[in-house]
């Protein structure tokens, strides 16, 4: 059932993040449009039907968080990436597959980032092997997981993981500037581009395979 899978990605990413960190996680509903503010609605007006169902469900999901941690009522406008533009003191992530959204916020002074990934394990098949993951990353598949289920856990762990570190950075960076290592369905991410500023903050994360979808949740601790 859908409603289920709304409500079970829920409770996973739940148990998966901090405690810190708010969840919300809901299907796609066309209705939520007509609960946009202006000014989201201008940015989504160029939108496909599809695309701005998305962005509304999205959208709705993360007000719904904010009230508990920001007095901000303000428009959740889009970023140059395509990030929700959240309001001051606050980190946040969002994410879509197929009728799925789900959405995470949290203090920024606890945390500089978050990040969270849902995908659909079928789609990931061998060929795409060489440009997510590294020969090393790919060796060190577990005997108990197929090729698709591990290189589905990389990519959400990595799509996760430039999430969270993006407001650090500023920029876009390929699958393969990105190193996994796993314990487990723990992970940690680093970037191993050196010309990046960021290159020695530590990602911290873990995965979980639901159904037939692969979830990452991703987050770095406040600097101070």
């Amino acid at each position: 059932m859908l409603v289920n899978i709304a409500a079970d990605a829920q409770s996973a990413l739940r148990a998966m993040l901090p405690s810190d960190v708010l969840v919300d996680g809901r299907l796609l509903d066309q209705a939520y449009e007509g609960s946009l503010l202006p000014e989201e609605a201008e940015a989504s007006a160029h939108f496909s039907s599809a695309r701005r169902a998305e962005f509304a469900t999205g959208r709705i999901s993360l007000r719904n968080l904010l009230q508990h941690i920001s007095d901000s009522r303000s428009p959740v406008l889009i970023g140059d990436r395509r990030e929700p533009l959240l309001p001051p003191g606050v980190r946040g992530t969002v994410t879509h597959c197929e009728s799925l959204v789900l959405t995470a916020v949290a203090p920024a002074f606890l945390f500089d980032g978050i990040g969270i990934d849902v995908e659909l394990m079928q789609r990931f098949t061998p060929d795409l092997q060489s440009s997510l993951i590294s020969q090393e990353e790919a060796d060190f598949r577990p005997l108990d997981q197929t090729e698709q289920e591990w290189l589905s856990r990389c990519f959400t762990a990595k799509e996760a993981s430039f999430k969270a570190i993006y407001l650090l950075i500023g920029q876009y960076i390929d699958f393969t500037d990105m190193a996994l290592s796993f314990s487990g369905t723990h992970f940690c991410a680093r970037i191993i581009r050196k010309e990046i500023a960021a290159s020695r903050v530590a990602i911290s994360g873990t995965t979980m395979k639901l159904g037939e979808y692969m979830l990452a949740a991703a987050w770095i601790p406040a600097s101070g």
